[in-house]
């Protein structure tokens, strides 16, 4: 477009120029034009950047209803609700189409309106031509070289005007494109950043607060003066109930977002001064849903650690526990996991997980309810697979199950985004406190309560079976 538009507009000026050689006069008749020609351009090229932005707009909707469709689909279902969705992305294909429409109405329009203005032109061109050639100022072939110019400047001017309203339409797309590529990352490398040390590391929070709006009078904070430390070897577990902040500490390590008060320090260090991808190398993620990419098993193992050898992959899912089912595919490694791994079973796709941790070998791990999803006998597995894998590593786990942290080195319990307990799983429960509340609902320490009325009913032995026996 650029390049025709600039091609077109340049033979139009020359033809110009080369008609006001030929006869000034008619030039400046034809020029007379050009105010005319220039509001329809303009009235056809904002309409044009309007139904287009329209148009985008509205494409952005029906991805996202066709996405929340796809996604859904099981809610969808089940709730009867084909029907209303059809309607809803209907709704918006149908706005989408009234932009397009009006889209195309101003780039056929444009074409013709300019027409009309050129062909007025060429009348009133002819017009004063006749009267100049009856008295005698004009020749017959300054008539015709006038008109043959004036004819190529018309169809320059139409290609013109066309190529104006897909510009517009060019220009309001890129306008949405660069106002996306020049949002600035809100967590930034320092220019001097340092790279951590190889090496045991020793992670810790010191009184750290933090709010996802940078306004914190505007949003109540989710972490406040939280401390913790975890050396290289030790285990700490973060309970308590849901929303009290736990996945946001583990947030704040790999500084997927940065903390508004106190800091985050490796080995004494601010993790700020630190180069991202040093930090990150250094730091390994196990997560309630693991994310597997569609492709190989192995490539999936190794991703942590491109160009891995094949026996370092093998070695990572032996300590997974994960050989032996991928030994047992029809492709082993080779077999591929489908989109989000959906062709493995959850316990699978853990271990995958666990051997991508492996391999990585990175000193600082972090387990976000690495188990709550699993059946009791993938959670057994799984389990073992990672205490393996915290051997050695300062490993901070968050658990809802008491009984996965109960040998933890330390728990912190985590209350309204602040540490309200502190200490080993036998001291938090002599404590009495919320910890102790939390681990008699799930009987990690007592007997379940019997039911009212349940303690008054004879033996199993001795109930009647259907027939009265």
């Amino acid at each position: 477009g650029v390049v025709n538009y600039t091609q077109n507009a340049l033979m139009l000026l020359g033809v110009i120029i080369a008609m006001g050689f030929i006869d000034l006069p008619l030039t400046l008749i034809v020029l007379l034009g050009v105010p005319v020609v220039s509001w329809i351009i303009r009235r056809f090229g904002k309409k044009s950047r309007k139904a287009a932005r329209g148009a985008m707009v509205e494409t952005e909707a029906l991805s996202s209803a066709l996405m929340e469709n796809l996604d859904g689909v099981r809610v969808i279902k089940i709730e009867n609700r084909e029907a209303a969705e059809e309607a809803r992305v209907s709704t918006v294909i149908d706005r989408r189409q009234r932009h397009v429409i009006k889209g195309a109405d101003s780039r056929a329009f444009s074409g013709p309106a300019s027409d009309i203005v050129a062909y007025a032109v060429v009348a009133a061109v002819m017009a004063y031509a006749g009267w100049s050639a009856s008295q005698g100022q004009m020749t017959v072939g300054a008539f015709a070289s006038f008109i043959g110019m004036l004819l190529l400047a018309g169809q320059a001017l139409r290609q013109v005007t066309n190529l104006t309203t897909v510009l517009s339409e060019g220009f309001t797309a890129a306008r949405r494109l660069f106002a996306a590529l020049d949002i600035e990352p809100e967590i930034r490398e320092a220019s001097d950043a340092a790279e951590v040390a190889p090496g045991p590391v020793t992670v810790a929070l010191e009184r750290v607060c933090f709010a996802y709006r940078a306004d914190e009078e505007r949003s109540a904070p989710t972490l406040s003066d939280v401390s913790l430390h975890v050396a290289p070897g030790e285990t700490i577990a973060l309970v308590g109930p849901s929303g009290g902040g736990k996945s946001t500490i583990l947030s704040l390590l790999p500084r997927f977002y940065d903390v508004t008060a106190g800091r985050v320090t490796l080995n004494g260090r601010d993790i700020r001064e630190l180069s991202l991808p040093s930090l990150r190398d250094h730091i390994a993620l196990v997560t309630q849903e693991p994310f597997l990419f569609d492709d190989t098993i192995a490539a999936n193992i190794a991703y942590g650690r491109p160009g891995a050898a094949a026996e370092d992959i093998v070695a990572a899912a032996r300590a997974a526990a994960a050989h032996d089912f991928i030994a047992a595919l029809p492709d082993g490694y080779a077999t591929r996991v489908g989109e989000a791994g959906a062709r493995l079973s959850g316990g699978q796709r853990q271990r995958i997980a666990i051997a991508r941790a492996f391999l990585k070998d990175a000193p600082i791990l972090l387990l976000d309810e690495a188990t709550s999803a699993l059946d009791t006998e993938s959670e057994a597995v799984v389990q073992a697979a990672l205490e393996r894998l915290m051997d050695g590593r300062a490993t901070l786990m968050i658990a809802h199950r008491l009984s996965t942290v109960k040998n933890a080195d330390r728990i912190y319990v985590i209350d309204g985004g602040r540490v309200v307990e502190e200490g080993t799983h036998d001291a938090l429960v002599a404590r009495g406190g919320l910890y102790a509340r939390l681990a008699r609902q799930q009987s990690l320490d007592s007997e379940p309560e019997a039911l009212p009325g349940f303690d008054t009913l004879p033996p199993l032995a001795e109930l009647p079976d259907e027939t009265g026996a």
